[in-house]
């Protein structure tokens, strides 16, 4: 079995070992010290310097929405000189913040992903596969991905259920070939 692609991408589902090596530890007071040191550099007009103590900041206490929307705004006055990876930073600073806001976003951003979109397509080839061999090579594609592979197995039952729903003589644990229900 192959790498799980998961691991490649940065959030949310890192290894644990993974996240204990690459996170400093948690500390409130620590934070809040790097914040007020970001809001001081922002009333100097320093804002790149503000943006690294609010990653600062963040890093130690990633649980605060205000952060994220300090790293947003400040972030923005340097707007015209933006990299990738600036673009990639407001994002997910601003993803993050919505999640904290409202945790059940989570699982909208989730189908944002490549990963996302690659275990759908495989549950799509799944659904269409020709015989035993091929149902066999999309799980295995489909498990390699491991708990990454659970939001989006849900949502295609939960479309199957809908399917179900909007067309009440279609039976999913049915013969294809069988005659509808309706009697």
């Amino acid at each position: 079995m192959s790498e799980n692609p998961s691991s490649k991408r940065p959030w949310p589902n890192f290894l644990w070992t993974e996240l204990m090596k690459e996170t400093p530890p948690f500390d409130p007071k620590k934070a809040l010290q790097h914040e007020s040191k970001g809001d001081d550099l922002v009333r100097q007009g320093k804002f790149r310097e503000a943006v690294a103590e609010y990653k600062k900041s963040e890093a130690l206490n990633p649980e605060r929405p205000e952060i994220y929307e300090k790293l947003i705004e400040t972030h923005a006055h340097h707007e015209a000189e933006w990299s990738e990876e600036d673009f990639s930073d407001s994002m997910t600073w601003t993803m993050r913040r919505q999640e904290l806001q409202n945790p059940r976003l989570r699982l909208v951003h989730e189908t944002f992903s490549v990963e996302y979109r690659e275990i759908h397509r495989l549950l799509q080839s799944l659904m269409m596969a020709g015989g035993e061999e091929q149902e066999n090579q999309c799980l295995e594609k489909i498990l390699e991905y491991g708990e990454t592979a659970v939001v989006p197995m849900l949502h295609f039952l939960l479309s199957i259920k809908s399917l179900t729903e909007q067309n009440p003589d279609f039976d999913p644990g049915s013969d294809p070939s069988s005659p509808p229900l309706s009697s």
